[in-house]
């Protein structure tokens, strides 16, 4: 539970005003940013192990590699639940990206 729970209290830290804006074409980004801070604070707090987090990373990336092509992230965002490789894999990759 640990990991959904931290996902929507990313929710909350990362602001709801600005999550209440964004559109289908931004969920990739709010759904992904949520999901890295998530992983990484749960990480940081020693909530989970370091293989722990590893695993999870190698689940994002196949989720992601497996919808890759199909769609663009914009495109995705209006089935997030339907498109999860993309939309919360594919944004959290993105935003890890930026993290590093």
């Amino acid at each position: 539970w640990a990991p959904l729970l931290a996902h929507e209290l990313a929710h909350e830290w990362i602001g709801v005003r600005a999550l209440e804006l964004a559109s289908e074409r931004e969920e990739w980004l709010k759904e992904g940013a949520c999901e890295l801070v998530a992983w990484l604070e749960l990480a940081r707090a020693g909530s989970i192990e370091r293989e722990r987090w590893l695993a999870w990373l190698d689940e994002t990336l196949d989720a992601y590699r497996s919808e890759a092509g199909t769609g663009s992230l914009c495109e995705a965002g209006a089935r997030k639940q339907e498109r999860r490789g993309l939309v919360y894999g594919g944004g959290a990759l993105v935003c890890l990206a930026l993290e590093l």
